[in-house]
């Protein structure tokens, strides 16, 4: 089995060949571990929420266990604690479980620290506790004397503005008594940094041989680069940081201890980004052979004194790692990119990417016909790919093409032009793309440099070498009103009128331009070195998102990570704050307590209608908030109806023919309202219930394209029904079909597809009929030419709702 932190849980029986997702209808999808217990191969532990820690990281619901292989599942509690980053089950006693609970990542909590089961998980025990905001990160048992046990605790906090992982909580942790006392390990060769500050670590054992012991330990407070790297890494060989320096150690590194714990031998500073990875795991015969996590995995096979990049594998951020203990030849990672498996301990490797996993963030779609669509996902770049091909294949991998690196985010396409795509990576990176001849250009706005040359390609040019400050995520948009316009926002407004050679700039600073570095985190003052200290962070207080309203040209809605939520009506010149006027929304108690404004989505159908999405889960409050305005943002209504009350909204997408039809996606669901926001009913036929971070309803076709960030791009095919709903009567009613394709097979695509490969469905081929009947039943359709005369009869076994049959264009008589 595989745990993917947002695409829940799936099983291979041939090595990796073909999946089965055996967690598509449990009300969370994101895992931070899973184990098998290794008396019984049936019986198996998940742990609910990403262990990661990044500004991105999604959350549980405590524990499950299968006692048949994955058919069914028992929730078995611990439901508070939102990240579970390690699980391990007794070697021989199958209802004996440890669980390691991270706890609340934006907040303190209780229901963290290590908890045991010895009733298979009826009831838990807090094996050890420390404070509420020290959980643990791992844990690991001796198989050959079961009452020994090593854990580490890791005390954290991530904020929306910084982060600060590490304290005085943090440490490595031994129980010879199968958890019922805890010795804490300290000195005899472990890191003593002058801060006293100990941040993530990691434990691995030896099978073979349980006194041999690995630790992977961050030691040391930095100042904090905020980028997505904490430091340069450490070093890959002893004695070197970065290609020069001497080893330290009581910064940190890896050890190893060779008498279970009592002394430890320091071996080097490979160690990149504790915060994120900490994971190191011990060849189970051979104790010199050892792996660990990083932006580039290592291997070792010295017993840790130098190490060796992973070469060949099919990406990078590494965060798991499993040996068959069977056969420990054959060794498993998990990284950003999916799945890799290698039968030469690590050699070579296997790429299985042939499970749709994606973590998109956005998505956009062209007007060919079939569109393409687009999108920028988690540590894979920005790709496009066709929602449908001739060949009755459908959809396969090489059918999709990159646009863009990094993380990706934004793409926006221009519906007059396909071969015009803008992408977005990381911390304001836009680049704008000409599919002709796969040229890219950056287009991000630049002043002029404060020494040297440079030109600046604003022309209200602010003054030379002034700093933006860029989201993550920066929003990227093009106007509904004329494709050559965009925008753009770091802590100012930009607009460019020729595709984004040069911009013009507001200078006004839409944000709350909140100094995080005057206030505390876990009681550190913000200017002092932590841990870790902001990573994922580059800075903060800037512009989350940019629309502008499709029914007047020149109405421009902002959001911040902030909580400013600003509304110009003439074209970007002006800006009024109207956050204040929202008056049930998160309470708001000073600028450490500041909500983000996710998603504006203006009307359709009214220049001074819109709708805003509040996110709050930043200060640990997972409610979804929408709300409504009719005149420009003086005043605002609820409209999250009866939206559960779990789950933070990321999407929002009013329907462009029916304004009573609006989508929203949540952390853990799509939704869909058929009154304007009263009632909300779950949108997940056919659709894993997962978290959704955009929506897309194709302007020509009708099709809701879904980004989910974890289950990678889905379509609805031809919602119309939906948009006509509201005039049904009577006892059944047919829509207004759609415009039908007759497609010609592409011959020089039939080809065979090997099973270890991902193949996407086409949309069903011919014309989609669909009608409404009030109680179901048989139904008859009957299709006439233009002369009233019928060349088809279909039938169907109507349900009550909306029903579609399928026509293949063809007349009864072929």
């Amino acid at each position: 089995s595989v745990a993917y932190a947002t695409s829940g849980l799936w099983k291979t029986e041939n090595g990796g060949t073909t999946w089965t997702s055996l967690f598509d209808e449990m009300p969370f999808t994101s895992i931070g571990d899973v184990a098998v217990a290794p008396s019984d191969g049936n019986i198996v532990y998940v742990g609910m929420g990403e262990a990661n820690n990044r500004q991105s990281s999604s959350i549980g619901n405590g524990m499950y266990k299968t006692t048949d292989g994955g058919k069914t599942w028992t929730h078995l509690g611990l439901d508070n604690t939102q990240s579970i980053s390690r699980v391990v089950v007794h070697p021989t006693n199958p209802n004996v479980v440890f669980v390691a609970a991270m706890g609340h990542l934006y907040a303190g909590n209780d229901e963290r620290g290590l908890y045991k089961t010895t009733d298979g998980g009826k009831t838990w025990k807090k094996s050890k506790y420390i404070d509420a905001f020290t959980g643990f990160a791992d844990v690991a048992i001796d198989p050959r004397n079961p009452d020994i046990v090593y854990a580490t605790s890791y005390q954290r906090l991530r904020t929306w503005w910084g982060y600060n992982g590490g304290g005085p909580g943090s440490g490595l942790w031994k129980s010879t008594n199968g958890g019922d006392s805890w010795a804490r390990l300290t000195g005899n060769g472990l890191p003593e940094p002058d801060d006293k500050t100990w941040g993530r670590s990691g434990i691995g054992i030896h099978a073979a041989n349980p006194n041999i012991l690995y630790a992977i330990i961050e030691a040391g407070a930095s100042g904090g680069t905020g980028a997505n790297v904490a430091d340069d890494g450490g070093p890959t060989v002893p004695g070197r940081s970065g290609g020069a320096g001497k080893a330290d150690p009581n910064k940190s590194g890896v050890w190893r201890s060779n008498d279970a714990g009592k002394t430890w031998t320091f071996l080097n500073n490979v160690n990149n980004r504790p915060m994120y990875y900490s994971q190191i795991v011990v060849h189970p015969t051979n104790p010199d052979i050892v792996v660990q996590g990083g932006a580039t995995a290592m291997r070792s096979v010295d017993g840790g004194k130098t190490w060796i990049p992973f070469r060949g594998t099919g990406h990078g951020d590494y965060h798991g790692f499993w040996f068959n203990p069977k056969d420990p030849r054959v060794l498993w990672t998990g990284h950003d990119g999916g799945v890799d498996v290698s039968y030469d301990t690590g050699v070579t490797w296997d790429y299985l990417n042939n499970v749709a996993l994606g973590q998109f963030y956005q998505v956009s779609a062209d007007m060919r016909r079939p569109y393409h669509v687009c999108g920028g996902l988690q540590d894979n770049g920005s790709w496009c790919g066709p929602s449908a091909v001739r060949s009755a294949l459908g959809p396969l991998n090489t059918d999709w093409y990159r646009t863009g690196g990094g993380d990706g985010f934004y793409t926006r396409q221009d519906p007059t032009d396909w071969t015009t795509i803008y992408t977005e990576s990381q911390n304001g990176a836009v680049n704008r793309l000409d599919l002709r001849d796969g040229t890219s250009r950056s287009i991000r706005p630049r002043p002029r440099p404060r020494t040297g040359a440079g030109m600046s390609n604003i022309i209200n040019e602010p003054k030379a070498g002034a700093e933006f400050r860029f989201n993550w995520n920066a929003p990227i948009e093009m106007s509904p009103h004329d494709p050559n316009t965009i925008f753009y926002g770091a802590q100012h407004f930009f607009r460019s009128n020729n595709r984004g050679d040069t911009w013009w700039m507001n200078g006004q600073d839409l944000t709350n331009s909140v100094d995080r570095f005057a206030h505390p985190i876990m009681d550190v003052p913000g200017k002092a070195a932590m841990a870790s200290k902001h990573d994922g962070y580059a800075n903060n207080s800037n512009i989350t998102i940019i629309r502008e309203s499709p029914a007047r040209r020149g109405v421009i809605w902002v959001g911040t990570d902030d909580g400013n939520l600003q509304v110009s009506t003439d074209n970007g010149t002006t800006f009024t704050n109207v956050i204040g006027n929202i008056k049930n929304g998160p309470r708001v108690t000073g600028p450490m307590t500041q909500l983000q404004i996710s998603r504006v989505e203006p009307s359709n159908f009214d220049a001074a209608t819109a709708y805003v999405a509040l996110d709050n889960h930043r200060n640990n409050d997972w409610k979804p908030y929408l709300f409504k305005t009719s005149d420009y943002g003086r005043t605002w209504a609820p409209a999250m109806g009866d939206l559960p009350a779990m789950g933070h909204i990321n999407a929002v997408e009013e329907d462009h023919i029916n304004l009573h039809l609006l989508f929203v996606g949540t952390e853990f669901g799509l939704y869909v309202t058929l009154d304007g926001g009263k009632t909300f009913t779950p949108f997940s036929t056919g659709l894993p219930r997962v978290r959704i971070d955009d929506l897309l309803i194709h302007p020509r076709d009708n099709d809701l394209i879904v980004a989910t960030h974890g289950r990678s791009i889905w379509i609805a095919d031809d919602i119309s029904p939906l948009q006509q709903l509201g005039r049904v009567s009577g006892e059944a009613a047919a829509f207004d079909p759609p415009a039908a394709v007759l497609w010609k097979g592409d011959t020089m695509m039939a080809r065979s597809v090997p099973m270890k490969q991902f193949r996407g469905q086409n949309p069903q081929g011919g014309a989609s009929i669909s009608f409404w009947t009030k109680a179901g039943g048989d139904a008859k359709i009957e299709i006439l030419d233009q002369r009233g005369e019928t060349i088809r009869t279909l039938s169907a076994k109507a349900t009550p709702g909306i029903n579609r049959v399928q026509w293949d264009l063809r007349p009864d008589a072929t």
